[in-house]
């Protein structure tokens, strides 16, 4: 009878380690939407059927709540298993954690056949304070976008150079491209209402330019003032100023926004990258556009598109499950299949040697373009002081939106010289 009871406990406990060892579940927490849950069922789907035991389980957030949630949770223990978004937000989460993976060794026993893709671009933007506390998993990347029927409307190409694209910009504010009878179409589409978006929309002009810096170099120096950056910066301003080439609610208008001004027909020229045209070939646009390379300002810098961002995922240290979570990540960027998931859900990814079917042919655009790919220089990732950098320039750029000056040169070199004071200040406060 004690035989028979101590076999039947021993049956149960085997049974319920059973049930633990199928129940282990990873928990991601990212603000990509529905496209981000379906790429990480699919993914999930690929490394459960090398992980039996183990289940994928995305949450999507908005971005506000993401990042007040990632904090939160993960300074008190009670984080998910992996995070994943650009690396710049990655970056943020680690500043205000410090309980972010080092990936350094996870990337260095990769195989040479995974290795070979990532770029030190890619792993310089994937640092933070020397270590590598995301692991790259998408290179997202933008170029120039333009209503197709509108430049054959107006008898115009796509443009060369940025005169090119003032120009047409002009026809398209002035010519009732859309053929509505209404004064209400405007030349380009852009946001400027915080200091994150005007910031990403100077990358994507100054990096199209060629510039290899915003505002701030590898040395933590300004180079607002520099003769390229300051004319790159005077051009961008005055599209809301002298030229009024935008809607006058731009200053105000974040993607949101902007993105109802493009899909809504009432702007010619835009930025498009691998993360929207899958949408804009379905809906919104429904295919009217065409891309290529940003307008050059500077006869030395080849027409180019733009590494756009790095999405990555991160792995808190004090998390449930950080082997398998590790181990996940790393599938992410090793896999070929997952990164052709999210090739396909997302647009973009790491490897170069993925299949480009079931892809829209502006999505293969960008899986397949030759056009050389102007390098973010992340600096969010390499100084912890340049968020609030970011916001000191934004006060000065939106100032000068609101009230122009009347000498561009003047005003620049005014602005250099207080925010080089900023950074010092900002320098000594670590």
């Amino acid at each position: 009878m004690h035989r028979l009871i101590r076999l039947i406990a021993g049956v149960a406990a085997l049974l319920v380690n059973l049930s633990a060892a199928h129940s282990l579940e990873l928990v991601i927490w990212h603000d990509k939407g529905d496209d981000g849950v379906k790429m990480f069922k699919e993914i999930g789907d690929l490394f459960q059927k090398q992980n039996p035991t183990v289940t994928i389980r995305s949450l999507s957030f908005p971005t506000d709540q993401w990042f007040s949630r990632s904090i939160a949770a993960i300074n008190t223990a009670t984080g998910p298993d992996l995070i994943f978004n650009d690396n710049f937000r990655n970056a943020i989460i680690q500043q205000s954690t410090n309980k972010l993976h080092d990936f350094a060794n996870d990337l260095k026993s990769l195989p040479e056949v995974t290795r070979k893709h990532v770029t030190p671009g890619d792993i310089e933007a994937s640092l933070y304070k020397g270590k590598m506390v995301m692991l790259p998993t998408q290179r997202t990347l933008s170029a120039w976008g333009a209503r197709k029927s509108w430049l054959e409307k107006v008898g115009e190409k796509m443009p060369v150079t940025w005169e090119d694209a003032l120009r047409i910009a002009r026809k398209f504010q002035d010519n009732d491209p859309d053929g509505n009878g209404k004064n209400d179409t405007f030349g380009l589409a852009l946001q400027a209402g915080n200091a994150s978006v005007l910031h990403q929309m100077l990358e994507w002009m100054m990096f199209g330019a060629g510039l290899r810096h915003v505002a701030v170099d590898s040395n933590g120096a300004i180079v607002l003032d520099q003769p390229k950056n300051a004319r790159v910066l005077i051009e961008h301003l005055k599209l809301f100023t002298e030229y009024k080439l935008v809607s006058p609610e731009t200053r105000n208008h974040i993607f949101t926004d902007m993105y109802q001004i493009i899909e809504g027909g009432r702007a010619g020229f835009f930025r498009v990258g691998d993360f929207n045209v899958r949408k804009w070939d379905r809906e919104g646009l429904k295919g009217d556009f065409v891309i290529g390379p940003l307008p050059t300002f500077f006869a030395d810098a080849p027409p180019s598109v733009v590494v756009h961002g790095m999405r990555s995922v991160s792995v808190p240290v004090n998390g449930r499950n950080v082997d398998m979570a590790v181990k996940f990540a790393r599938f992410m960027l090793e896999s070929k299949e997952a990164q052709e998931v999210s090739l396909l859900n997302m647009g973009s990814a790491v490897r170069k040697d993925l299949s480009t079917a079931g892809l829209s042919p502006s999505q293969v655009f960008f899986a397949t373009t030759t056009l050389p790919a102007a390098p973010n220089d992340f600096p969010d990732s390499v100084y912890p002081w340049y968020p609030q950098f970011k916001e000191a320039l934004y006060k000065e750029l939106s100032g000068a939106i609101a009230s122009p000056p009347k000498d561009w040169n003047v005003w620049i070199g005014e602005v250099s010289a207080r925010l080089r004071t900023i950074v010092e200040d900002l320098k000594k406060k670590g």
